[in-house]
Parts: C-alpha cells; sequence; structure tokens
C-alpha cells in the first residue's frame, strides 16, 4: 500500500537536509538518516511546500498538470529517502530531536552526523590500497626542515634531555597493536583516567558558578566529554563497561547485558581484545553548545579528545602499559553499548589499554634510529 493511501498521514520536510548539484540533477541527503536520492526540480517544489505538517492530498493540488499518480509515487519516493518525514514514524522523532537540539547548524550536521558507521576496510585491503596509492602518487613530505643555517635567520635549539621525568614518560608512548593477555591493576587504569579526566580543583565564576580544573585544555572550560571504561582484564573488577565519574574518581557499571567483542566496536581491530580494558571518550556536545554557537566550535571537541587521550597515553607509559588510540569506532553498535542519548551524545575517541607484547612495538618493527639517536 502506498504511503499515501492514508487519509490521516501528514507529511513533513526533514530538518536534516542538504542539497548538492552536479551540473545535471540534484542530490538531497538526509545526513541523520544517511540516505539520499537524486531528483529534478519538481521534487524540490515538494520539499519547499513540505516546511509543516501537510496531509498526503495537499500535495495533488500544488501541481494542476501533472497527474495524481505521478505526484504520489513522487512523494512516496521522497518518503522512501528520507527526505519527508511521516508524522508519528521513528524518523519523524528522530528529526525532531534533532531540531530541537542541535544548534551548529547543516555543515556542522552534515560532518557530524554524515559520517557514522562507514564501511572500514580491513588490514589486507588498506595495505593493498596505500600500495596502489603510492605507485599512482607519492606520499607527501613528512616534515618541513628550516633551509640555510645560521646566515638566513635560522635559530639552532638546545635539545632537550630526556633525564627531565615528563619528557621521558612522552618518550616512552608508543602507539601499539598487540597486548599479551595479562591482567592490569585497577590502580593503574585508574590513574590513566585521572590523568586524562580527573579533576583537580575548582573555581567559581561569576556568572556560571562553580567550574572545574582538570589537566587538559578545554574549549571555554566547558569539558564535555566522559569516560567510559570496558573492563577486559582488570584485578578486583567484573568484565562489562563502567561510567568513570571524574568528580568522585569512582567507576558506575552499566546494566549488564550481552557485549560485543571490543573488535566489533572497533571496526575490526583484533588486537583490541586482547586489551585489559577499551576507554571510550563519549562528547556531550550541549555543553560546549551551550555556550558557543558557531558551527566551528565542534573542532574545538574533537581536539578536545586529542589532549584527554594524549593524557591517557602518557600516564599509561608510565606505568609500563601501551595504549592504541583510534578514531575507528562502530557509531551505532557502542552507542547501544554505552547507553548514549542521541543526538547530542556521541563516542568520537577510544583507547585501548594493557599489556604491551613486545613483538607488537613499532620501534622494533620499523629498525629505525630513534630522534635521540642522531
Amino acid at each position: 500500500m502506498s504511503t499515501l493511501d492514508h487519509e490521516d498521514i501528514r507529511l513533513k520536510r526533514a530538518h536534516a537536509l542538504v542539497v548538492d548539484f552536479d551540473g545535471r540533477r540534484f542530490e538531497v541527503v538526509n545526513f541523520l538518516q544517511r540516505r539520499s536520492f537524486r531528483c529534478n526540480g519538481v521534487a524540490l517544489e515538494i520539499l519547499g511546500d513540505a516546511a509543516s505538517w501537510r496531509p498526503a492530498a495537499y500535495f495533488f493540488s500544488c501541481f494542476p498538470d501533472c497527474s495524481i499518480r505521478s505526484i504520489a509515487r513522487a512523494v512516496s519516493q521522497i518518503v522512501e529517502c528520507g527526505a519527508l518525514v511521516v508524522r508519528g514514524a521513528e524518523e519523524a522523532a528522530a528529526d525532531a530531536a534533532y531540531a530541537k537540539a542541535w544548534a551548529w547548524g547543516p555543515m556542522a550536521g552534515l560532518l557530524h552526523f554524515g559520517v557514522r558507521d562507514p564501511q572500514y576496510h580491513n588490514a589486507g585491503q588498506a595495505d593493498r590500497l596505500v600500495r596502489a596509492k603510492a605507485r599512482r602518487q607519492p606520499a607527501p613530505e613528512m616534515y618541513s626542515p628550516n633551509i640555510g643555517g645560521a646566515s638566513s635567520g635560522v635559530v639552532e635549539l638546545r635539545r632537550p634531555r630526556f633525564s627531565d621525568p615528563v619528557l621521558a614518560a612522552m618518550r616512552a608512548r608508543r602507539t601499539v597493536r598487540g597486548f599479551i593477555n595479562k591482567p592490569v591493576t585497577l590502580d593503574k587504569i585508574g590513574a590513566c583516567l585521572f590523568a586524562g579526566l580527573g579533576i583537580v580543583g575548582f573555581y567559581e565564576h561569576d556568572d556560571l558558578g562553580r567550574m572545574l580544573l582538570k589537566m587538559t585544555p578545554s574549549g571555554g572550560a566547558r569539558n564535555p566529554f566522559e569516560a567510559y571504561v570496558y573492563a577486559r582484564r582488570i584485578d578486583g573488577l567484573a568484565r562489562g563497561i563502567y561510567h568513570y565519574s571524574a568528580l568522585d574518581h569512582s567507576l558506575a557499571p552499566l546494566p549488564r547485558s550481552r557485549l560485543p567483542r571490543p573488535s566489533r566496536l572497533l571496526s575490526g581491530q583484533r588486537w583490541a581484545d586482547d586489551a585489559a580494558a577499551i576507554v571510550f571518550l563519549v562528547a556531550n556536545l550541549g555543553r560546549t553548545m551551550w555556550k558557543y554557537d558557531h558551527p566551528r566550535s565542534y573542532r574545538v571537541v574533537i581536539a578536545e579528545a586529542g589532549h584527554i587521550a594524549q593524557n591517557v597515553s602518557i600516564a599509561a607509559a608510565r606505568l609500563g602499559l601501551a595504549t592504541d588510540p583510534t578514531m575507528s569506532i562502530q557509531d551505532s553498535l557502542t552507542e547501544a553499548a554505552l547507553g548514549i542519548e542521541l543526538p547530542l551524545q556521541s563516542p568520537l575517541y577510544a583507547l585501548s589499554v594493557g599489556c604491551p607484547d613486545p613483538r607488537s612495538d613499532p620501534m622494533r618493527l620499523t629498525k629505525k634510529r630513534s630522534v635521540s639517536d642522531f
């Protein structure tokens, strides 16, 4: 039965739409549903007339020169492609929630929602693609040297010494894609979490009240990130997913359910299954959105994930552990496992944490000298 066969149906244009034009036809994209379709100007006219809830019969009167059957077919196809939503349907509820909560407009929305749940290549496919790309075009240089020496104004800097404990911990940090099946103590995991998200103090703001002090910078001091720990091999902690509270430095278990293997959540990264824990950094975008209206603020949130992850990684290295940071997250699976509330919560970053397998040390694999050897 056609979508339009019900007399009481009401239709409206979805909010999460962008339109592109390739020179011949238009492409309408619903980035919230990640669905799109190519169309002509008539479909755009239909969408233009659907800014508020309309009965299905309304569209027949808008195009008196077209047959009812052709308009009905066009409207049904637009509904199927997600550009029109049906009142009472799940897609309409999600669209309304987006319209109410999302303050950064369609450009940031297109980036954030449009890149969810991609199909990642496995290791073999990725290697073949990189080799083929290297044959077609050389990779860009990985650094930009200063040329000319002192005569051209280049100033030589004294190289720091790794006897400094902070630099020594930074130097020890490595991305390791291999862990040994060995438990990690709860205190070590706690120290890593505290390094990234722990609260070290408070101050009073005249307008905003009590504000947090952490060991990582945060745009506008909004601190949008929460951490969730998928505990796999942690002494004294049952296997499961926990929310980390930076306020009281504690872990609270989420309701138990059948949990996917970490490699499923992390897009097939098999080494994550041997890690002691996976730390997910979940952005609460509304915290930053409340203060900053401009969509550029989305960049601020993403950058902050990197600040936090680096602190977690350095603390892990100092404790003899290793991390593998990644943004290759299967969004829908991870959101279901963590109980994420859309549209303003999003798992943006994950770190596998555990005891490193020496065979996976990148310095050992490449057999290259470190900077300190030069």
